[in-house]
């Protein structure tokens, strides 16, 4: 069995139950990594889980409209990047169909739009509610903590985190931080 000093763990244990099973210990990570290794102790036997055996899924956000198309014509030809500037009318060539060129000639050439086209944007991510929140190191060990006691506590399969009732559960948590 692997040697983890105490500082470097969270330890949940489930509660008393009236079953004759031994209730098991988990012993995750405190700053969970891709390697990190998370140990399940119980009295007849202990597994390991490691980075290959756990997946990852993520919810796949798709990307707000930027604020630099309130200056420029989008393409008509499907095939062409290329686009027009509203407030000189030249053609801006474009090889990919990001929206770096439009702010980079904003900030070159219209320096007043684009302080507001930019102001605009930090507004937007502020105010939406689904742009993605960034958590800090403490965060995310209090939600994983709090992931682990619930499956733990209440012995519910891991592929209860993708319901809307835990996602909730967890957004009040993170709104609570």
């Amino acid at each position: 069995m692997n040697s983890h000093s105490p500082s470097s763990l969270f330890l949940c244990t489930p509660p008393n139950l009236s079953s004759p099973v031994k209730p098991a210990l988990l012993l995750v990570p405190v700053s969970p990594t891709p390697t990190s290794v998370i140990s399940l102790i119980s009295p007849a036997s202990s597994a390991t889980i490691t980075p290959a055996t756990l997946s990852i899924t993520r919810k796949t956000v798709r990307a707000k409209r930027s604020s630099a198309w309130a200056y420029f014509q989008q393409p008509t030809n499907a095939n062409s990047f290329d686009v027009t500037c509203n407030l000189c009318n030249n053609i801006i060539n474009r090889t990919t169909g990001a929206t770096t060129t439009l702010f980079h000639r904003l900030k070159l050439h219209h320096n007043s739009e684009y302080q507001a086209a930019k102001e605009s944007m930090v507004t937007t991510r502020k105010n939406d509610p689904s742009f993605p929140l960034v958590l800090d190191g403490s965060q995310v060990t209090q939600l994983t903590q709090v992931a682990v006691c619930l499956f733990m506590n209440d012995l519910l399969p891991s592929s209860i985190i993708e319901s809307p009732r835990s996602q909730a559960i967890f957004q009040h948590f993170l709104d609570s931080l």
